[in-house]
């Protein structure tokens, strides 16, 4: 987004064989079934209380632009999940949203996990893991779950799952976890080592550092290569009807309402939730700004007021 800082997003990680390159462009249950749940999140990780074990060396994949490494069986590292959603503007009106699950290891268990080298630079930790469907490394990554695919892991991390995250398909959660994890990829974009891991099994951690959580959710975890650190904000820009010279940011959404504040054509705006199919809570933003959110100037502004920031 420009001036923003964010990238453009995709569904897939595409390797490509060309070495230096860019390889990735970016990206109500009943009680009954939560118990089953319970139980076999129980079971899938009776052999995750081991710390995490030694790391294969890494294998080198010159064909598909990528270096791997195979992780021990009883390699389970600690740290925060996060699940968040990002939003593509396939025509500049459409919008698709796709679920994303990332893994912010904690320093013990960072401590334990391979870095994987490339000749032509310094290894670098694995401090953020993009988690993928499958096993088999693949020739593309799915970076993006269905959310009947992620939702036993997302019950079992985070016990409820807000409602207006799944309905809204909007924002982000994050929670600590313990991690299964077969084998880490790494790839390099726009000079940044990305990392990658396929799902074994999820469950909700103890004793992770709550700062580091508070971190993830504020969006001061390290960019990824051309993303950026917070790909579920969405921008906007306000959009006066024929005949007016500004939008309104009221102060409820309605209307009737007082005006908050009146924005001028242009004027960037980062969406907070989703009121309604009509109106959205939102706060202006400066395109060059990159300070902490602050929801001091946060007001309510009609969706058809606004165009979306690729």
């Amino acid at each position: 987004r420009p001036g923003l800082g964010d990238g453009a997003g995709h569904r897939t990680m595409q390797a490509r064989t060309q070495e230096g390159a860019c390889r990735m462009p970016e990206s109500g249950r009943s009680r009954g079934f939560a118990a089953a749940l319970a139980l076999a999140s129980a079971a899938a990780f009776a052999a995750c209380a081991a710390p995490p074990g030694p790391a294969h060396a890494p294998l080198a994949d010159a064909a598909a632009g990528m270096r791997h490494a195979d992780l021990a069986a009883d390699a389970a590292p600690t740290g925060v999940l996060q699940a968040y959603w990002r939003v593509d503007w396939i025509d500049g009106r459409t919008e698709a949203r796709t679920l994303h699950l990332r893994f912010f290891p904690d320093a013990r268990s960072l401590a334990a996990l391979p870095a994987i080298a490339f000749e032509d630079r310094p290894a670098a930790p694995p401090a953020t893991i993009d988690l993928y469907r499958g096993g088999a490394v693949p020739s593309a990554l799915d970076l993006d779950f269905a959310v009947d695919q992620a939702r036993p892991w997302l019950d079992a991390v985070f016990g409820t799952v807000p409602a207006d995250f799944l309905r809204h398909r909007e924002g982000q959660i994050a929670a600590p976890a313990r991690l299964r994890l077969r084998r880490l990829s790494s790839s390099v974009e726009c000079d940044a080592q990305l990392y990658f891991g396929d799902i074994v099994a999820l469950a909700r951690a103890d004793g992770v550092d709550d700062g580091l959580r508070d971190a993830v959710a504020r969006g001061e975890g390290p960019a990824a290569g051309c993303s950026a650190a917070t790909p579920w904000r969405e921008y906007f820009t306000a959009r006066p009807a024929a005949g007016a010279d500004a939008v309104a940011l009221r102060r409820a959404p309605d209307d009737g309402a007082p005006v908050a504040a009146r924005l001028a054509a242009g004027r960037q705006l980062l969406k907070l939730r989703t009121v309604d199919e009509a109106w959205i809570e939102a706060v202006p933003r400066n395109a060059a700004e990159t300070a902490p959110v602050e929801i001091a100037g946060a007001g309510y502004v009609r969706r058809d007021e606004l165009d979306p920031v690729n």
